[in-house]
């Protein structure tokens, strides 16, 4: 279930300019209680933010987002939840989310877009049948698209944005 309420402080309305030879941002961050506790960005490639909690009852909300000063047309964000329950291993639910904006050369658009996926690792203790898990992750991509085609990324497949609960402390 992705989030995608409308509206962000951090962004505002923009013209999309004639030309944009420069890239997005594409961040990933952790939400929690009202604010950011965990925040990174790439214009290009590249990834890595990991946030470790040990509260199994904790919401947090993993956050995709882009941002570009002529306006985003498109932010797509892959998600996984991985769970690792003993004596059964690893279990997966990968989703794709995508959230797009119309508009072109002269037209008024937003210079942002996000998509958030909650997190609260006892809702997904269910997966184990019973049992508690050894760990239970969100992680997550982001890709991002200007107006004019120009492209970014945060994360990869070996360095994807990573929410993740163990037991213990």
């Amino acid at each position: 279930m992705a989030l995608g309420l409308p509206g962000c402080d951090y962004f505002s309305e923009v013209t999309v300019p004639g030309t944009d030879t420069g890239p997005p941002a594409a961040i990933a961050s952790v939400f929690s209680d009202g604010e950011y506790i965990e925040f990174d960005y790439r214009l290009g490639g590249g990834g890595g933010l990991a946030y470790l909690t040990h509260d199994a009852d904790a919401w947090l909300v993993g956050i995709g987002a882009a941002y570009d000063v002529g306006g985003v047309r498109e932010l797509s964000m892959w998600r996984q939840i991985r769970v690792s329950c003993p004596g059964v291993g690893l279990i997966d639910d990968e989703e794709i989310y995508v959230k797009t904006q119309t508009g072109g050369v002269g037209s008024t658009v937003s210079n942002g877009l996000w998509l958030g996926e909650p997190f609260n690792a006892s809702s997904e203790f269910w997966r184990c049948g019973g049992g508690t898990p050894d760990v239970v992750q969100l992680k997550w991509r982001v890709w991002a698209e200007d107006f004019h085609g120009n492209v970014s990324t945060y994360g990869t497949s070996d360095t994807p944005a990573v929410i993740a609960w163990t037991p213990g402390g």
